[in-house]
């Protein structure tokens, strides 16, 4: 089945929590432990244990900012996923596929992210709804 695409504050919020190496149960890493930084293509490295280093990738003019990832950036630049749940499984890998960039230019940093939902776009809003109210 083909994946449709929708975009999710959730997704924005999971691709910052997944960018900070995590021990455990919320804890940081210790700042010597990380993974190495990636070197060009790759953004994204990790250690055995999950841990994940992203290269945040320069650009020389501006993202439109419009909701459409059809900048050249998207093309050229690899993302990077493999995230982690929060809620409900916390620490398992994501039930739905991301592409994450972090980008900057001189004044800006930008996270931008495409995430895929198998769902029927009919069932998006009563999920949402539930995770709203807890139930």
């Amino acid at each position: 089945m083909p994946f449709r695409i929708r975009a999710s504050l959730a997704c924005l919020v999971g691709a910052i929590v997944s960018a900070t190496p995590i021990t455990g149960r919320g804890q940081q890493a210790a700042q010597g432990s990380r993974p190495p930084t990636p070197v060009s293509p790759e953004v994204i490295t990790r250690d055995a244990s999950g841990q994940a280093t992203v290269r945040a990738i320069k650009l020389n003019t501006p993202l439109r900012v419009d909701g459409v990832l059809d900048d050249e950036v998207y093309a050229r630049e690899q993302p990077f996923g493999g995230l982690i749940q929060v809620a409900p499984d916390y620490g398992e890998p994501a039930t739905e596929k991301s592409d994450i960039w972090i980008t900057y230019d001189d004044k800006n940093i930008y996270l931008s992210c495409r995430c895929y939902d198998q769902a029927p776009p009919a069932q998006w809003v009563v999920n949402e709804l539930r995770r709203d109210t807890n139930g």
